[in-house]
């Protein structure tokens, strides 16, 4: 496959032997048969030099996806967002002019300016999702009988039943 200009001239002959052909800027994506794709100039020169999952222009820049990972360079190639950063996901909002980024799938959002620079990043897990969080049940009963505890010690009277018996027997070994 080959690409033919306005003027009916050869930019990318047939003979590159390229599978698959399609402009990206003012760029071509070139993909040969069983290979990942290219961004070449229009004289041929490879802008990337490597091959990637998939290419396509996303805002100011160009995605590029490799494996799981998203990256955004310039059209000179330039590195602006990079995959060691380990995004699943980014997409640009072109009203804010920032890129939405996420990482595992989803569970950690945040926002680049144009520039690279990451702005934000947070968990989206609610804390139930999160194992190793407390409800507000348990945290208020624990509120409670460190409350609890504090009467006892301010007091030396243990004046609440809401103390465990571990609680009172480690209150009395401190006394």
């Amino acid at each position: 496959m080959g690409f033919v200009d306005a003027s009916g001239n050869w930019i990318i002959p047939l003979s590159a032997g390229y599978s698959d052909v399609r402009p990206i800027e003012q760029y071509y994506k070139v993909k040969k048969q069983n290979t990942g794709w290219r961004l070449i100039t229009p004289d041929g020169r490879d802008v990337l030099g490597a091959e990637y999952d998939k290419i396509w222009s996303e805002g100011p820049g160009i995605k590029i996806e490799k494996g799981k990972y998203c990256s955004i360079v310039t059209t000179s190639g330039k590195t602006i967002i990079p995959f060691s950063r380990e995004y699943t996901s980014i997409d640009y909002d072109y009203s804010k002019k920032i890129y939405e980024v996420s990482k595992n799938y989803g569970e950690y959002k945040g926002t680049c300016n144009e520039a690279g620079r990451e702005l934000s990043m947070h968990s989206t897990k609610t804390p139930s999702q999160d194992s190793k969080s407390k409800t507000t049940k348990d945290a208020l009963e624990e509120l409670k009988a460190l409350k609890a505890l504090m009467d006892v010690f301010n007091t030396g009277v243990e004046s609440n039943s809401n103390l465990s018996e571990e609680q009172k027997k480690k209150l009395k070994y401190r006394k």
